[in-house]
């Protein structure tokens, strides 16, 4: 919650400069949607070791088993093509607001979209689990500033 502190007053700060400051908390409030950002679609990311993410949090094989879930595909060196698993991507779809038990009773879920995939997988080991400070802050957030008017210049990356 300090961090909310602190990050309203610089954001305030910066929008009396025309500036965009942002934070993680904030990608959806522009604009509802039903996940938090492009992993749950999900986007992919080739890892340096050939393996296909849905998360930046998932770099390579070399993490977490529980992290695992992110990891839809990899490179076939012999075939010189992308292999995707079909069955991990369905599940990957999953993760929005209507399927996160808390998220269907929270009035600003199309807002936040049940928070990071990646976060919440690492610290949970649930695929749908929730962070509740993580909820706190974005609620705090949500509470000051004009949500769904907001102008967000930049997307998740």
């Amino acid at each position: 919650m300090e961090y909310c502190e602190k990050f309203l007053e610089g954001y305030k700060y910066a929008m009396e400069k025309e500036i965009f400051y942002g934070s993680f908390y904030m990608i959806n409030f522009d604009k509802p949607c039903k996940f938090h950002c492009r992993s749950c679609l999900p986007t992919p990311h080739l890892t340096y070791d050939g393996f296909v993410s849905c998360c930046d949090m998932c770099f390579s094989i070399e993490i977490p088993e529980v992290m695992h879930k992110l990891i839809y595909g990899f490179w076939d060196d012999d075939n010189k093509c992308i292999v995707y698993d079909k069955e991990k991507i369905s599940a990957i779809r999953t993760r929005r607001i209507e399927n996160i038990q808390q998220c269907k009773s929270c009035e600003i879920s199309p807002y936040c979209g049940g928070y990071c995939i990646g976060e919440v997988l690492n610290e949970t080991g649930d695929f749908y689990g929730v962070l509740p400070e993580r909820c706190e802050a974005i609620r705090f957030l949500h509470s000051r500033l004009a949500v769904g008017k907001l102008q967000i210049p930049a997307l998740h990356p």
